[in-house]
Formats: C-alpha cells, structure tokens, sequence
C-alpha cells in the first residue's frame, strides 16, 4: 500500500517566516523513487515513444503500485 502525503509549505506576510507542516509520525518524509527507475521512464517516453498513459500503466503493473500525478 502506498499512501501519498503534502507537507504544505506557507510563509507568514507580516514576518515572512516559512512553517512547513509536520509528516505523520509513522512517515520519516518525502520517499522518492530511485535513479534505477527514473532512468528506465525517460528511456520509455522519450527513447522508445511511449505514451506516458502507457508508460503508468507499465510501472503500475510491475510494481503493483498506482502512480497518479
């Protein structure tokens, strides 16, 4: 199961101080995938020209894991 979480980021107009909201504490911050699969998207988009519809779809499968942006 992948749960997907915004930290928002808002700045005070008078002090101009940043807070930045807090990750549940069973989450140690942002997870981002590796360059391993970083590198096998873009060759999949831009060396083969696979539509990036078709692309989530094939991570997702492999992966067992639903990608939405």
């Amino acid at each position: 199961m992948v749960t997907h979480v915004d930290a928002e980021i808002k700045q005070c107009p008078q002090c101009r101080t940043r807070n930045k909201g807090p990750f549940p504490a069973d989450m140690a911050g942002p997870v981002q995938y590796g360059p391993g699969i970083k590198g096998y998207v873009m060759n999949l988009l831009i060396a083969l020209m696979i539509s990036l519809k078709r692309v989530q779809q094939s991570i997702q499968t492999l992966t067992s894991v639903s990608s939405t942006s």
